[in-house]
């Protein structure tokens, strides 16, 4: 149950933080995409969503093909494991479609520099995931709506934002 007004209000104010975020996440999904493309095309598409927890874990720990190198069945299938991966794909398929993928012409200093480029892109879009976790969704069914709706003296919308109080006549 709320506490106070304030808490009411920021409701719909939790909604526009989420949707004033979105262009973030795209944003800094569009830049890791663009990067990894300049460089090493294996990771996108490996997993559903480039910015899916399981994608940024696996970047955080291969953020290039150098890091990868050594990358294999057993040590993909840990990987996989520790992260709680509930992918649909197999290993070996996920391991031949990284290896597949066409390979980057990237020198040991350019590798170097956009290593560090798609880790901080990684701690970003890990950041923001993180932050938008904290905020409470707005849609779905809210248990504290009827309280809320109290509070602001008003009808307060299902979706979380305010409705025009009716006309008496």
């Amino acid at each position: 149950m709320l506490g106070h007004r304030g808490d009411a209000l920021a409701l719909p104010q939790a909604a526009w933080a989420v949707a004033a975020w979105s262009p973030l996440r795209v944003a800094l999904s569009n830049q890791l995409r663009a990067e990894l493309e300049r460089f090493w095309p294996g990771p996108i598409g490996l997993f559903k969503d480039l910015d899916s927890p399981i994608s940024l874990a696996f970047l955080a720990r291969y953020p290039s093909p150098r890091d990868a190198r050594t990358l294999g069945v057993k040590r993909l299938e840990a990987f996989l494991s520790r992260q709680r991966y509930s992918g649909h794909k197999p290993v070996s398929e996920l391991l031949a479609k990284l290896r597949s993928a066409p390979e980057g012409c990237a020198g040991e200093t350019e590798m170097t520099a956009r290593r560090a480029v798609v880790l901080g892109l990684v701690r970003r879009s890990r950041r923001w995931s993180r932050r938008s976790a904290t905020i409470p969704s707005s849609s779905g069914p809210r248990p504290d709506l009827a309280a809320t709706q109290r509070m602001l003296g008003a009808a307060v919308t299902p979706q979380g934002g305010p409705q025009a109080p009716a006309q008496r006549a």
